[in-house]
């Protein structure tokens, strides 16, 4: 469909061409924008949610791995 719209607009200015076909390829590129948003998000979720449920079977001390450990800080 574009390409039959460039080809019809080749009698027009070459000036209007130019914001045609870069309308076209904008039209183009949103849902692909879209559809690659949506699948970042849903991976973003998933992401999340694992790491929930690895915190939940997890105490929230929190131990020291690197370092000295002090007679006071150790209990």
């Amino acid at each position: 469909m574009s390409d039959e719209l460039l080809e019809k607009g080749q009698e027009l200015s070459p000036s209007f061409q130019a914001k045609l076909k870069l309308d076209l390829q904008g039209g183009l590129t949103f849902p692909q924008s879209r559809a690659l948003a949506i699948e970042h998000m849903e991976q973003t979720h998933v992401a999340e949610d694992i790491r929930q449920a690895s915190r939940s079977g997890q105490s929230s001390r929190h131990i020291q791995t690197e370092g000295v450990i002090y007679a006071s800080e150790a209990r």
